[in-house]
């Protein structure tokens, strides 16, 4: 199945941020090489996209209520900088980029309810988990950069309340 891009005017199909010629763009750019097929780097894209989707968050409603991704907003913004976007930056489609190569290594999100047992007595009912080092929540400090530069944030999953 091909990739469907967002073009900045709220797609209802879209699963992508990123072409994949933006992307194998970007891996060539960056000197990073793989044998990968284009249906795996479109996987990779997918997923970028998606960790994108539930981790970050935007200072504006989307552009319409039947798009697909949570951009375009339906808003210009200004960064910190003065520089104003709208549609798909191209600090957020390199984000997406460095999602995606990040995706070559395993799954960007992780299960954080995989534990073993380490210890176990019977006598007094003891047992101890730990946390396999391999289900560690990733870490992904550049991409997390380029969308605080463009006024978005991680959503922590809290509600915020205030008062009127």
């Amino acid at each position: 199945m091909a990739l469907t891009v967002e073009d900045g005017t709220g797609l209802s199909e879209a699963d992508s941020l990123v072409s994949l010629a933006t992307f194998n763009a970007f891996l060539s750019d960056n000197a990073i090489s793989t044998t990968a097929t284009d249906a795996q780097k479109e996987a990779w894209l997918r997923e970028a996209t998606r960790y994108h989707e539930a981790t970050y968050d935007y200072p504006a409603p989307v552009l319409n209520s039947t798009q697909a991704l949570r951009l375009p907003l339906n808003q210009v913004i200004t960064m910190a900088d003065g520089r104003a976007w709208d549609g798909v930056p191209a600090k957020l489609q390199e984000a997406i980029c460095l999602l995606a190569a990040e995706a070559r290594n395993g799954p960007l999100v992780v299960n954080q309810a995989a534990k073993r047992k380490v210890k176990s007595k019977t006598d007094v009912i003891e047992s101890e988990f730990v946390y396999d080092e391999a289900d560690r929540r990733r870490v992904f400090l550049a991409a997390d950069d380029l969308v605080r530069q463009l006024g978005g944030w991680k959503a922590s999953g809290l509600t915020q309340v205030s008062r009127a």
